[in-house]
């Protein structure tokens, strides 16, 4: 009874050793708590100013990694801060010769620790049934660049010798049903 609940009470002496030098406040329940000094970092990254979850390989790093010196400030919110080398170097697709997006989560999830398994939306042409579970390299067999939409491959969808003239498949046909085409 009577003892203080505050941390300053009793460790103002130790406010020298504060690597944050105050900057984020006085309130240590905010990043710390009473079964250790490590930062919580649930708390350090998924509230404001922050608003960015480890996940993946991301809450595996040491904090020193994203904030050197220890300072939270100046750094990249984003992903192009600290990937922007492995967003240079990625061939199969080459994200910079495509003029790829530099949000990397717009394709790629943090939590998985296999960057090549892209959530990519093609947007234009959801990919339904068979399509589904195809590896990307079996429609972009070629690449990805200079693929004009709903160019289908005769190796799959046979010849198209009963068309009246050649146009993108989805001008006629759907994702559903490739029989008759729609009108």
């Amino acid at each position: 009874a009577g003892t203080p609940t505050d941390c300053y009470t009793c460790h103002w002496s130790r406010s020298q050793d504060d690597v944050w030098r105050l900057q984020i406040g006085s309130d240590c329940g905010q990043c710390h708590n009473t079964s250790g000094w490590g930062v919580n970092v649930a708390w350090a990254h998924t509230d404001p100013p922050a608003n960015y979850p480890l996940e993946g390989l991301h809450a595996q790093q040491p904090c020193l990694t994203c904030h050197p010196n220890y300072q939270a400030q100046g750094t990249a919110p984003d992903c192009w801060g600290c990937h922007a080398s492995q967003y240079n170097g990625a061939t199969n697709p080459n994200h910079a010769q495509l003029g790829f997006d530099h949000d990397c989560s717009r394709c790629h999830q943090a939590r998985d620790p296999d960057w090549n398994r892209a959530v990519f939306d093609h947007g234009f042409y959801v990919l339904y049934g068979p399509h589904k579970n195809l590896d990307c390299l079996e429609c972009h067999s070629t690449g990805y660049q200079n693929m004009p939409r709903g160019t289908c491959r005769r190796s799959c969808h046979g010849k198209w010798k009963d068309h009246k003239k050649p146009r993108p498949c989805y001008h006629c046909h759907n994702t559903h049903r490739w029989g008759d085409a729609d009108d």
